[in-house]
């Protein structure tokens, strides 16, 4: 069956590491997320830490996810490599097709999982990145601080106007795929 039409499990991760309101914000986002249609979607929390520092937000959140599960792991071996190797383990422990990650102190918009796999969908690809987008802080800013975020944001948008036009499926060359925002055919993890 291709892709196109196949029921595919997907398995969105994060890393996380003491950022409990960054954490928290991530998390309600991916609640409001369009789940695709023949799309079935766990949610995993990979807390890097010594401790179970992010269990309790995680069970308190866990009714907003109607549609989807939400899960939680403890890597205590240090580093982002172990954490994301232990997404990986747990991805495929769950027979995921999909292995997607988000940083912690991201938000993803609505439509950001269905226009990602939609891309897989659309494609043989086995890794896809997307655009990250700088969004502007609830909180006041300084003039310094409100050029500086301008700056990055106009930083981004150029990044992803670039691999926009140098892109396409059938070719990446000069585009660089940063490590939080991708999606993964779990193959890659287990072939």
């Amino acid at each position: 069956m291709s892709r196109k039409n196949k029921q595919l499990l997907a398995c969105v991760a994060t890393l996380t590491r003491q950022r409990p309101k960054m954490l928290e914000a991530l998390l309600r986002s991916w609640a409001s997320l369009v789940i695709p249609e023949k799309v079935e979607v766990t949610f995993l929390v990979i807390e890097n830490d010594t401790e179970e520092r992010s269990k309790d937000l995680i069970q308190t959140l866990q009714p907003i996810f109607k549609s989807s599960k939400l899960a939680y792991a403890l890597e205590t071996e240090p580093g982002i490599p172990f954490a994301r190797n232990r997404a990986a383990r747990e991805s495929l422990e769950m027979e995921s097709d999909l292995l997607l990650f988000i940083d912690d102190d991201e938000e993803v918009a609505k439509d950001w999982l269905k226009n990602i796999i939609q891309g897989y969908r659309n494609s043989e690809a086995k890794l896809i990145g997307a655009p990250l987008r700088a969004r502007l802080p609830e909180e006041n800013l300084t003039l310094l601080q409100r050029l500086m975020f301008t700056n990055l944001k106009s930083r981004y948008r150029k990044k992803e106007a670039r691999a926009s036009r140098r892109a396409s499926l059938e070719g990446t060359s000069g585009v660089t795929i940063v490590t939080n925002n991708w999606l993964a055919d779990t193959l890659l993890f287990s072939e």
